[in-house]
């Protein structure tokens, strides 16, 4: 089986590393936020919102990059095949 190879290595890598940060971010404040809700000490209104404006943000930046990618994906794949270089990648 023959990969195809359209792109450095270290493009590959900073890619992967891009694209898997806003999940990873996403997993450790939901883990952060387990570790307050068991905390002996009681958190003020105004804490518990900005941990919610927070794992909101966290979510909407995780759509939104995984939208991103799919798009760019797409675009490349249909580009593959009509054999045309996509303009902005």
């Amino acid at each position: 089986m023959r990969l195809a190879h359209a792109g450095r290595l270290s493009h590959y890598v900073l890619a992967s590393w891009i694209g898997m940060m806003p999940g990873t971010v996403m997993y450790v404040y939901l883990g952060s936020l387990v570790n307050v809700g068991v905390g002996h000490r009681q958190r003020t209104a105004g804490e518990w919102a900005l941990y919610g404006v927070g794992l909101l943000a966290t979510m909407a930046v995780t759509v939104f990059v995984t939208r991103l990618a799919k798009k760019a994906l797409a675009k490349k794949i249909s580009s593959s095949e009509t054999g045309h270089k996509p303009q902005g990648l």
